[in-house]
């Protein structure tokens, strides 16, 4: 089949990228950046496409054609300078599913968040609810999947921060370290959307991708440090909340300067 994966250099969209080609799919991945996909998959086909700029379903069109199964992993973390929540996740994503339902032949395979409702708390969550109901009210063949904490090889977002407490030699200091966290592996994920693309899941299909157990983080990244060769804490720290709130904000104020 022939497959154009949306956020292709991202660690889920590349994964999924992957996957689909050793599969023996014909891939065309799309990313922002010109140099940064054949960098990192020179064997995929790139196309370059800022998503938050695509905001109609005509502008959708060319790169539909001759395209069976769209795959969605394109996303950002939060509002910034270079980021848009609201077009990333929803505008831009509506006026994809419009465009795949009007050229018939395309289906989507969407991925999104557990917890993405319209009243959650965090506007990441808010704006992955709306992109998600404009795609179930389009009249495209879709299917929603969801993963948890996706850990793999590589790292991004939520995984990277663990992996950075995890990485703190001799003691292990922790925050929120009572927080029940799901994982899937990044494996998994990306034999899910393949499973996905070649019928093995029915279209209409909206699924949480989690292990059964959730883990407190503490559990978490006290597991990840020997599988990153790094020996056993002698202690654990535990970091107040005040100074959680301090670094979320420092780190919110770097994320929205990109």
């Amino acid at each position: 089949m022939r497959i154009l994966v949306l956020g292709g250099y991202g660690l889920i969209g590349l994964a999924i990228a992957r996957t689909l080609q050793a599969a023996g799919h014909s891939v065309t991945a799309v990313g922002r950046a010109r140099t940064v996909g054949p960098r990192l998959a020179p064997r995929l086909r790139w196309v370059e496409v800022d998503i938050a700029s695509v905001l109609s379903p005509s502008h959708w069109k060319p790169l539909l054609e001759d395209i069976d199964v769209v795959v969605n992993a394109a996303g950002a973390l939060q509002d910034g300078l270079r980021d848009d929540l609201e077009r990333i996740h929803h505008t831009a994503i509506a006026a994809l599913a419009t465009a795949c339902a009007e050229a018939e032949t395309a289906r989507l395979v969407h991925v999104s968040a557990p917890g993405a409702r319209i009243d959650a708390s965090t506007e990441f969550m808010r704006s992955k609810a709306r992109g998600d109901d404009a795609i179930k009210r389009s009249g495209v063949d879709w299917i929603i999947v969801r993963p948890g904490l996706v850990l793999g090889r590589d790292a991004y977002g939520g995984s990277a921060l663990l992996r950075a407490m995890a990485a703190f030699p001799v003691v292990l200091p922790i925050a929120l370290g009572d927080r029940r966290i799901q994982t899937v592996a990044l494996t998994d994920v990306a034999r899910v959307v393949r499973e996905a693309v070649e019928g093995a899941i029915p279209m209409g299909t909206d699924v949480d991708l989690v292990e059964d157990t959730p883990h407190s983080l503490r559990e978490l990244v006290g597991r990840l440090r020997p599988w990153m060769g790094v020996r056993p804490a002698t202690a654990t720290i535990r970091v107040p909340s005040w100074a959680v709130r301090v670094l979320a904000k420092a780190a919110d104020l770097l994320g929205y300067l990109g």
